[in-house]
């Protein structure tokens, strides 16, 4: 009754296993499209596979009409495995114009391979399609590892690898025993290439634009004057182990990590807020309480937040101009739960002159025509973040503005933040006392034309405290936005060290 009872049984088993781990991806899915793609092309595998069992178990015992049919949708299974995998690869890895163009490649060959296949039985043609497809998600996946350092492609590569492994043993027909024969031998690999794949499928991201699978929340803080809420984005895996806490300068907002958090991704958990008086944040009544202590408080809510759960976490933090000096009070601190920093543009000595540079227009509410003559102020102010996009100067700009109601725009900062700098006599700022307290591995990143962090202060830095690596940009003043290729690559490579 059963002609081939290894080959069934092995068929089967890659049956069972594909669609238990198909079933997983596509729950666990979330939105995250490409997973999903990946969680149809298990089903589809899945499917396959227990049509070939079955073919190869009954066959002489299945009515002609039944065996063809049947055999037609194995074959178109296994072409739509190859379009989803191929599909949410493409999601993972491009946007844009070159992810639609590639998808409707996909598409196209699934229709031409379906109707193809209609009318033709030959089961070489299947393997084209199947070569075809793997060839593309290797492409896409070397791509992605070399240029992004991606984890889920280098899983992606690992399980291509064993499948060309598999496909070669059917190929040339590799038999271990009678009763082990290569088919038997195809299956057993091919379920470790399968298991490579939902590894790899865990991880994988839809990669989206600047603002993609953003997600937005808010912690409660306490000031002198009571209760502030303390806006924050974030994106990634929630149960993420590592995060990355992302903290902005004096008088911008969360917004500005959106390019570097989307490269960090799938592999850490971005987490970026508004400082008090900023953005979305809360003002604060009373202008006197924005000042580090009432800011380190902040922070050290928002750390409570994300590290809830009981699960294991590391925090690892980015901060930029005014975020870096965050950054340097807390990891001073004893027990601190930073395990590494990245110190944009900013040092243990702050000199008069950039203070008295930042106090001439901050505090200031001006007040713009349109968004365009507020976009020709930033792009002026600004000038010494270094050459940007056309789009990148737009998304600095919408993301610090606001239109008031009759229509014209603002900043979206409270103008009570340079109280301080009015207040008080501006005089160089010496933080060296916590600088040698800090032990965790850091970055020191400086743009060379910065007359914040000063050379001489750079150098210095790196004989005490931490001994960092120091990167310095060229042409570039305070502060590297990180937003370009060179700065977001210097910045992921050290994190994903720890």
């Amino acid at each position: 009754m059963i002609s081939e009872p290894m080959t069934m049984i092995t068929d089967y088993a890659l049956a069972a296993v594909s669609a238990v781990l198909g079933w997983r991806l596509y729950q666990e899915a979330r939105e995250e499209r490409a997973r999903q793609c990946w969680g149809l092309a298990f089903g589809a595998l899945a499917v396959s596979a227990l049509l070939g069992g079955t073919h190869h178990g009954f066959a002489a015992v299945m009515g002609q009409a039944a065996y063809a049919i049947s055999w037609k949708v194995t074959v178109f299974a296994i072409g739509v495995f190859g379009f989803g995998m191929v599909a949410g690869s493409v999601l993972a890895t491009t946007r844009g114009a070159l992810r639609t163009g590639l998808l409707a490649i996909a598409g196209a060959q699934l229709v031409v391979y379906t109707a193809w296949m209609l009318v033709h039985d030959e089961y070489g043609y299947v393997v084209l399609d199947s070569a075809i497809a793997m060839s593309t998600l290797l492409f896409l996946h070397a791509w992605s590892a070399a240029s992004r350092r991606d984890i889920a492609s280098y899983w992606a590569l690992s399980a291509i690898a064993v499948s060309a492994l598999a496909a070669a043993v059917q190929f040339f027909r590799v038999t271990l025993h009678e009763h082990f024969n290569h088919n038997d031998f195809y299956h057993l690999i091919q379920i470790a290439g399968m298991a490579l794949f939902f590894r790899g499928g865990k991880l994988l991201r839809d990669r989206t634009g600047p603002d993609g699978n953003m997600k937005s929340d808010h912690v409660l803080c306490l000031s002198s004057k009571g209760f502030h809420r303390m806006h924050y984005v974030e994106w990634g895996d929630p149960d993420a182990e590592r995060i990355v806490i992302c903290v902005h300068g004096l008088t911008r907002n969360c917004r500005d990590f959106d390019f570097l958090a989307q490269a960090l991704l799938p592999e850490f958990r971005v987490v970026c807020p508004d400082v008090a008086g900023r953005g979305q944040s809360d003002w604060l009544p009373a202008k006197e309480d924005y000042a580090y202590p009432q800011y380190c408080a902040d922070m050290t809510a928002l750390i409570a937040r994300v590290t809830a759960g009981g699960k294991p976490r590391r925090i690892y933090w980015v901060g930029t101009s005014m975020g870096g000096i965050f950054g340097m009070l807390l990891a001073s601190r004893p027990k601190s739960p930073l395990e590494r920093l990245v110190v944009n543009d900013v040092g243990t000595f702050i000199p008069k002159a950039a203070l008295e540079r930042i106090g001439k227009y901050i505090g200031r509410d001006p007040r713009f025509k349109t968004l365009e003559e507020m976009e020709s102020m930033v792009r002026f102010v600004s000038a010494p973040f270094g050459p940007l996009t056309d789009a990148q100067w737009r998304h600095l700009t919408v993301t610090a503005g606001k239109q008031h109601a009759d229509g014209s725009w603002g900043l979206r900062y409270d103008p009570g933040i340079g109280i301080p700098f009015q207040k008080t006599p501006l005089v160089d700022v010496d933080l060296w006392q916590y600088w040698d307290a800090i032990a965790c591995p850091t970055l020191l990143l400086r743009g060379t034309q910065s007359d914040l962090l000063l050379k001489d202060t750079a150098n210095a830095m790196l004989q005490r405290g931490p001994r960092p690596r120091l990167v310095e940009f060229e042409g570039i003043g305070h502060a590297p936005m990180l937003m370009a290729d060179d700065q977001i690559k210097v910045v992921r490579e050290f994190l994903l060290e720890g």
